[in-house]
């Protein structure tokens, strides 16, 4: 029963998971012109990255990476860019795994 649990903890800690899950849905659920930045952060939190493009739009992204112990590793992140008047005016996603 110790080895079991002592390789339950091993496995576990291996484990990584960092950012706020961003499903399918939750992109189809982005209307540009009509979803502000206020909506994307009560829905993923505070940005990891916050910018401006070339044009003083502002950009947010948001990034959600999940890894285990055997090496498996997938990643989605979503950037979003803003209009002056605070709602979406485009975004991109983009998936890694192996």
């Amino acid at each position: 029963m110790k080895k079991l649990a002592l390789v339950m903890v091993l496995v576990l800690a291996g484990c990584v998971t960092a950012g706020v899950k961003i499903t399918e849905s939750d992109i189809n659920s982005i209307v540009v012109g009509q979803t502000t930045d206020a909506n994307l952060i009560a829905k993923f939190g505070k940005p990891l990255v916050k910018g401006k493009d070339s044009d003083g739009n502002t950009t947010l992204s948001w990034y959600y990476v999940n890894s285990n112990f055997v090496g498996q590793h997938s990643q989605t992140s979503l950037t979003v860019t803003f209009g002056e008047d605070g709602k979406v005016k485009s975004y991109i996603t983009s998936d890694i795994s192996n």
